[in-house]
């Protein structure tokens, strides 16, 4: 028997079922009510290399100045008082064992306008749950050398660094008045040591105000490396001083208040949470949201059918190659809230921005068992504005509420290719096998390289602002296998036989290959039903 391309045919076309997309449309009149479930499951994302990283890697990090902004504003402070430009910060190591599962429950109607065009609305609601764990200074030894500083909260904390600087003031003060040639214009060389050490003690009582003062948000720990070279440091001055001005005693005997151990993953949370300290963002635990996605309005027109079945009586070849081919376009609305601004784990409930989708899909079919479906899909989404918080360094991400700024925003176009071939063993069973191929742009962000307010102190030369363009993300790549299975009545009723028109698709699909995606598996499982609204039944 040879096989033939049959061409657009006007008999009565074969009734093809089965999992996955395909270019089908509805006869005139006839609704197919659409209500399941889609499971995702993920704890893992493939990097940039393709190489497989924990989902809660992004805060799985030293806690240092490139991190927290204001954790810079300590750097600098400890710098200036050791006057060593080497020296880091780190509030200690933080490890996040995060995994995200999202139920997404769409609800859909579709209905046959005419017998090549059928118009559809999706309605998705999208429940997401993010389990977090997470753990800070749970290792040891740890890098942590400072902590929350005691004086931002406690006065009585804060004088002990203001006590420093005045003393510290009053030590350069005496300094200057003993010596005044040496600060007079043209100072012999001679009194470069003289100049430099009122150098070192003035820097030495600001920095301890900026370390250890109220202003700063953490402070160095108490028998940490880090504090025993600031007393140090205090010992040598005084030693100096003594020398210098001809006295007995210290000249400064007040001493700064560290932090008393480093901290937990509580006082990680304090910092995040309390509005003191700037962030006001939620805690890093697990959490639950139940939201409306993007609601879809689509469109799908069967511009070539060849679906014929050939009659047995007929006596022609039943073997024939069918197939049939529709164009769709669907305007995906920014229906989605967008993610909670202080939720750091919120990965959102939709792309919550306007979207045209362009797609194709042609089905071909051999004999009465086999058909496949390949499917091609354009999407663009619409540039829009949003608030989002801006970092200072591609590395912060704990940043600060007072970092907000409105941004135009450009979210990657995306490209999909899917390929589903299908086996019916009869009116009511079959399987499927699906291959996915997903490629998306990276996100864009603009208009914005300063939020106006006062800079944050950083280890860099001059004034650094928040700059939208560290929000930008890399390309997305992702391979995807599946399988599925279908029940269906409707070919039966079709036939005459008694029931309910109805079908019911499971589908399992697992990323196997990609580039920045999430390394998931995903289950669907949907319940179609059908009904007429008009016309001949």
């Amino acid at each position: 028997m040879a096989l033939a391309l049959v061409p657009l045919a006007s008999a009565a076309a074969q009734r093809l079922f089965g999992s996955g997309a395909d270019a089908g449309v509805l006869k005139r009149g006839q609704a197919r009510w659409t209500i399941g479930g889609e499971w995702s499951v993920y704890d893992e994302l493939l990097d940039a290399t393709g190489n497989r990283r924990p989902l809660g890697g992004r805060f799985t990090n030293n806690l240092g100045a490139a991190s927290i902004g204001s954790l810079a504003a300590s750097e600098l402070g400890v710098r200036a008082t050791l006057q060593d430009n080497t020296v880091t910060v780190s509030a200690g190591q933080l490890r996040l064992r995060e995994e995200l599962q999202r139920t997404l429950v769409p609800f859909s109607l579709e209905v046959g306008v005419t017998s090549r065009l059928t118009m559809s609305l999706v309605v998705p609601i999208s429940l997401t749950y993010v389990s977090a764990v997470a753990d800070l200074n749970r290792a040891n030894p740890s890098p942590a050398n400072v902590a929350l500083n005691p004086a931002f909260t406690v006065i009585a904390a804060a004088l002990q660094a203001t006590n420093v600087q005045t003393q510290a003031t009053a030590a350069v003060a005496s300094i200057r008045a003993l010596y005044p040639a040496c600060f007079a214009a043209g100072a012999p060389a001679s009194c470069a040591p003289t100049v430099l050490l009122a150098s070192n003690v003035g820097n030495l009582g600001a920095g301890v105000a900026t370390t250890y003062g109220q202003g700063s948000r953490f402070a160095p720990i108490a028998g940490s490396a880090l504090h025993t070279q600031v007393l140090a440091r205090f010992t040598s001055l005084n030693a100096q001083l003594r020398s210098a001005l001809g006295v007995a005693s210290d000249p400064i005997t007040a001493r700064p208040l560290p932090a008393s151990v480093r901290m937990t993953i509580n006082d990680l949370n304090t910092f995040l949470f309390a509005s003191a300290y700037g962030i006001n963002a939620d805690t890093l635990t697990s959490l639950e949201r139940t939201a409306l996605g993007d609601v879809a309005i689509g469109a799908r027109y069967l511009w070539a059918n060849g679906m014929a079945l050939v009659p047995a009586e007929s006596g022609r070849a039943r073997a024939a190659l069918r197939f049939r081919s529709a164009a769709f376009v669907t305007l995906r609305l920014p229906t989605a809230p967008p993610p909670y601004l202080g939720q750091l784990l919120d990965p959102g409930s939709g792309d919550a921005a306007t979207a045209i989708e362009w797609r194709s899909s042609t089905d071909v079919a051999a004999g009465e068992h086999f058909w496949i479906s390949v499917t091609g899909r354009y999407g663009m989404l619409i540039g829009d504005r949003v608030k989002r918080r801006l970092p200072i360094t591609s590395g912060e991400i704990f940043i600060p509420s007072n970092q907000l700024a409105e941004l135009e925003r450009k979210l990657g176009d995306y490209a999909e290719f899917e390929m589903t071939p299908r086996w019916m063993f009869n009116d009511y069973f079959a399987l499927s096998a699906d291959y996915v191929l997903f490629m998306r742009r990276g996100d864009r962000y603009s208009g914005a390289s300063s939020t106006g307010g006062v800079p944050i102190p950083a280890i860099f030369p001059g004034p650094v602002f928040p700059d939208a363009a560290l929000l930008n993300t890399g390309h997305q790549t992702a391979q995807r296998v599946g399988i599925g299975f279908s029940y269906s009545t409707v070919a039966s009723v079709a036939r005459g036989k008694a029931g309910t028109p109805l079908e019911i698709r499971y589908q399992r699909l697992q990323t196997v290959g990609g580039e920045g995606t999430p390394f998931s598996t995903q289950d669907r499982l949907e319940f179609r039903l059908y009904t007429n609204l008009f016309g001949r039944r």
